[in-house]
């Protein structure tokens, strides 16, 4: 039977001390462990501006555990796989890479032009159902650039001088352009659910050079532009990011 005394106290006391102990050096030795226990996480190779790519600038390194934040990326394949972007922070060397601070260039609030390279410019192309091709100029789809021009001026006998229709045939930087979105007439995706009209009116091209952005401005004031698919850039397809822009044969490069 137990029996409280001043010798029964004295070991409880004792009991206390060496559990409070034992939790303190256990706290001691998990705080030790947290601040030097390493673990591979993605890091910043070089100091990355604000939406700017991560293609190049991450690699994977050891870093203190206490110092990698919860939302922390441990795998370089999903940057392989599409290509990333910092949002309006970016992030200093060497510090760990984290998802709330990155973007796929589609959902950048910066827009498309983030994805731009090598002299790319965005062109808006007005297009209807028939210039689209039913809605086949889909992101990722590479088209060649038709344009009907219907001509207005008469001939010698009061009539009208034929049509004329521009090819990739008349001017190769016709060919091979990259659709990189499309929007109805809402202003929103045709796959977009809460579309209520699945009509596109509008195409985004990646045009690759000032000249080609100029021509299908001009074109455009001048007749109609009809897009035609002739292939896809594989980099683009599910999302408007790649790893690489098409070249005027259809192949990507860095």
């Amino acid at each position: 039977m137990f029996t409280w005394n001043k010798k029964t106290r004295t070991i409880v006391i004792l009991a206390m001390a060496f559990i409070i102990s034992g939790i303190g050096v256990m706290l001691a030795v998990i705080t030790v462990e947290s601040n030097t226990a390493l673990k591979e996480v993605a890091v910043a190779t070089d100091t990355i501006k604000p939406f700017s790519g991560l293609a190049g600038k991450v690699e994977l390194r050891q870093v203190v555990e206490s110092e990698i934040p919860a939302d922390a990326v441990y795998s370089l394949a999903e940057f392989e796989q599409e290509e990333w972007y910092a949002g309006e922070v970016g992030f200093l060397q060497n510090r760990p890479i984290q998802r709330s601070y990155i973007t796929k260039g589609k959902d950048s609030v910066a827009g498309l032009g983030v994805t731009l390279k090598n002299g790319q410019v965005l062109v808006g192309v007005a297009v209807d159902q028939v210039q689209s091709v039913g809605d086949n100029s889909k992101p990722g789809t590479l088209v060649d650039a038709y344009i009907y021009i219907e001509n207005e001026e008469l001939d010698m006998d009061g009539g009208k001088e034929p049509e004329s229709v521009i090819s990739p045939q008349d001017n190769a930087k016709l060919s091979k352009l990259l659709v990189v979105d499309r929007h109805t007439s809402e202003g929103r995706s045709p796959d977009d659910p809460e579309a209520t009209n699945k009509i596109p009116s509008l195409a985004i091209i990646a045009a690759p050079d000032e000249e080609t952005a100029r021509l299908l401005v001009k074109y455009q004031q001048e007749g109609k532009v009809f897009l035609l698919p002739v292939g896809v850039d594989g980099n683009h397809i599910g999302g408007i990011s790649g790893k690489g822009q098409p070249t005027r044969e259809g192949k990507a490069f860095q």
